[in-house]
């Protein structure tokens, strides 16, 4: 900004009449060319300041002073610039060398030490050390404790309490993380106000945080603060803006909404695109929650493109087994599922599994998601056994990690009771999906796709009416697409049932002619039908349209009968192992819907 190069240049000004009058090798002509290194750092040319401060070490060197507290503050600045430019390595030799000279001159515990400790926790961090991270930071906090309740003292608190809150989280103990994090933020509204740019950051932090712990509606009131402060601060094509927006749309992606999912993916994504251009590391990381909610959304192709793309940034800045990768390999391997390549499937889920168990144990929240699809892979191939036992595996790690009643515990159950049911074992699978409704709908979550799901399960389970049963199958579209279900017409008919809601079509048929928008979750068998009359109530304009099924590429069509005026909906093609499909038209007379 103007104000950081006003700075340069007086600072440069300064520098050249200090050397003038005093020469180059004196100890003002050194302090001043170390305020200019300052001064290009806060102007964000780094690399500038790097080599300014290397001309200041070097002088330090000369004049035997390099071991002295002038010359540990100028290491310490210059292994954080090198870690700006991304030199993790360099970073923690110079701030190791730093911590050794403030140690000898200051004793372990003086308040001096705080900062080269967290910053030196962060460079083992970005190294992999997160157990030392955690120690380091763990020291600094404890010595800023003792510093007194002064506003810079308690800033620097709130600081270092976000990076100890990462240490935890990449140690994986997310409820620490949380708790840290909600102190930081205690302290930050505190002594910068509730609309400062600082707070924006912890709540982007702490929003990400609840996102882990599954408390996606969390995650998306603290994200939503954050990202007004941002736009405003930053304007809305700033990178800091672009992390916030993918941790939204993870959370909507999590609520059961991928269109809002792929909608805030696609805005970061151009956004980190523009500024750091299309190979970066944080490109990949926005690709892979593409992915996924192209996934969601059905288009397996797309899902596949974005993961691959995704998995080549990430191999190439962190090697072929690093944690970074696992959800670019789960993504890309449910993608050749869906399409069809089990052995592609099998590789990458098994690959994603193996990195997964090394690094965090076999047991960690993030094994979850990894065996249920790698179940889903087994139960494709008719290995119903196989698949019950990963289920089993992930709903005891569900339980243990959020508690029994959480909604991720409930989809746990909901997975195992859809194997129990392969496997034809009728009581425990009605047992689960019972047990997993009453966590959703006591949890007030009866609009989550989850709860949903889980009367439509239980209903196939007890071999419910039809029209209990075609009531979740609209119940399980109105949580998904955000509609609000209703009966046309009266009486028990719930064949009437309607949606109001547009949609965005991907074909119009030439001969549709219907009004209204109603769901038909589950196709007709390969070559059925479902038909309802083309009558015109509400004076609706008269017209259908068919949406492509993106993810078994199969069509859904529409015809009238030439003999009774009656509109058909049709499916060919539809592969038998998706049970459940989504089939929008517009109608404004009746629909019958088959089991």
């Amino acid at each position: 900004n103007f104000g950081s190069h006003v700075g340069v240049a007086i600072a440069g000004c300064a520098w050249r009449a200090v050397r003038a009058r005093q020469g180059t090798d004196h100890f003002h002509t050194v302090l001043a060319l170390e305020n200019l290194a300052a001064a290009y750092g806060e102007a964000g040319d780094i690399a500038r300041q790097r080599d300014l401060l290397e001309e200041v070490l070097a002088a330090y060197a000369q004049r035997g002073q390099a071991d002295n507290l002038r010359a540990a503050n100028t290491l310490a600045s210059l292994g954080n610039a090198y870690g700006d430019l991304g030199d993790a390595e360099r970073k923690k030799e110079l701030l190791e060398r730093a911590l050794g000279i403030k140690e000898e001159a200051l004793g372990p515990s003086h308040t001096e030490l705080a900062s080269t400790l967290t910053n030196l926790g962060n460079a083992c961090g970005e190294l992999g050390d997160l157990a030392r991270k955690r120690d380091l930071l763990e020291r600094a906090l404890a010595i800023l404790q003792q510093g007194g309740l002064g506003r810079a003292c308690q800033v620097e608190v709130a600081t270092t309490l976000v990076n100890l809150g990462s240490a935890y989280g990449d140690l994986g103990d997310l409820q620490k993380q949380r708790d840290l994090l909600e102190r930081a933020l205690a302290i930050e509204e505190r002594e910068y106000g509730q609309d400062h740019r600082e707070v924006a950051s912890t709540l982007t932090n702490l929003g990400n945080a609840y996102g882990k712990l599954g408390d996606a509606a969390r995650q998306i009131d603290l994200l939503q603060r954050a990202l007004i402060i941002d736009e405003r601060e930053y304007g809305p094509s700033h990178p800091w803006v672009a992390t916030v927006l993918t941790g939204l749309a993870s959370a909507h992606g999590c609520l059961g909404d991928p269109v809002r999912h792929k909608q805030l993916a696609e805005r970061a994504l151009d956004i980190l695109r523009q500024e750091f251009g299309p190979e970066h590391r944080r490109v990949g990381l926005v690709l892979t929650s593409l992915s996924t909610a192209c996934g969601n959304l059905g288009d397996a192709s797309s899902m596949k493109a974005f993961a691959e793309k995704a998995l080549k940034i990430a191999e190439r800045d962190r090697g072929p087994s690093h944690r970074e990768l696992i959800p670019a390999l789960v993504n890309l391997g449910t993608a050749y599922g869906d399409l069809g390549d089990a052995a592609k499937h099998h590789q990458y889920l098994q690959r994603a599994l193996a990195i997964c168990e090394r690094e965090h144990g076999p047991d960690h929240r993030e094994a979850v998601a990894i065996l249920t699809s790698l179940g889903n892979a087994w139960g494709s191939l008719g290995k119903y056994s196989r698949q019950k036992d990963l289920a089993e595996r992930a709903l005891a790690i569900s339980r243990r990690e959020y508690g029994s009643g959480h909604r991720l515990v409930a989809a746990a159950m909901m997975n195992l009771a859809r194997v129990c049911g392969s496997l034809q074992e009728t009581g425990r699978q009605c047992e689960l999906m019972a047990s997993a409704h009453a966590i959703l709908d006591g949890g007030q979550n009866l609009q989550q796709p989850e709860a949903a799901q889980s009367r439509l399960d239980c209903c196939d389970a007890r071999g419910a009416s039809e029209e209990r049963t075609q009531k979740a199958l609209v119940s399980k579209h109105a949580a998904q697409h955000g509609a609000e279900c209703h009966l046309v017409g009266g009486g028990g008919d719930f064949s009437k049932a309607c949606i109001q809601r547009t949609a965005s079509p991907i074909q119009e048929s030439p001969h549709s002619e219907f009004g209204r928008l109603f769901t038909a979750a589950r196709p007709p068998p390969e070559g059925g039908s479902i038909r309802g009359s083309a009558g015109s109530e509400d004076g609706l304009s008269r017209r259908a349209r068919a949406l492509r099924d993106a993810s078994c590429e199969s069509r859904v069509h529409l015809r009238r009968s030439r003999s009774t005026g009656e509109g058909i909906v049709s499916t060919a093609g539809v592969p038998s192992r998706w049970s459940l499909r989504h089939a929008l038209l517009r109608t404004a007379g009746r629909a019958s819907l088959p089991r």
